[in-house]
């Protein structure tokens, strides 16, 4: 699989967030997953890798207009998919593409109980920024 930065469709996003609800709990709610993927789909570049039947099977949506910053909105993998290196991959195919628009900082905000994509986050050369509310915080990767 190889990653590719593409635009996708409303219901390309909430098809995709459908498969993904068990690790997104708020994506239950049917007004919010519809809401988050019209702001995505009109806003966001998405990197995905895709199964050989063509299937998105995982997906950062990322905005990159912003320089310095390119801001990570939403991460997931596909639980069969998971614990193959998949963000990895998606990830330095991101920051080439951030680079080439003038960025320099990656930055996203995670749950502070979601110890798996913490974990993630720092092998992949992230450090904890600042907190974002109570319950999650910000952390950043300098390119």
């Amino acid at each position: 699989m190889k990653s590719e930065i593409v635009s996708l469709s409303e219901l390309e996003i909430i098809d995709f967030f459908s498969r993904t609800i068990s690790d997104f709990p708020s994506f239950r709610e049917e007004e919010f997953r519809f809401k988050y993927a019209r702001k995505l789909s009109s806003n966001a570049s998405f990197v995905v890798m895709r199964n050989i039947k063509g299937d998105i099977v995982a997906m950062i949506a990322a905005y990159i207009n912003n320089p310095p910053l390119c801001y990570i909105s939403h991460v997931s993998v596909l639980d069969e998919y998971k614990r193959n290196g998949l963000f990895g991959k998606m990830l330095a195919f991101l920051e080439n593409v951030a680079k080439q628009h003038n960025c320099s900082l990656i930055k996203l905000e995670v749950k502070k109980n979601n110890a798996p994509a913490i974990a993630a986050y720092k092998k992949n050369g992230f450090v904890a920024d600042c907190m974002a509310s109570k319950d999650s915080m910000y952390m950043q990767k300098l390119l």
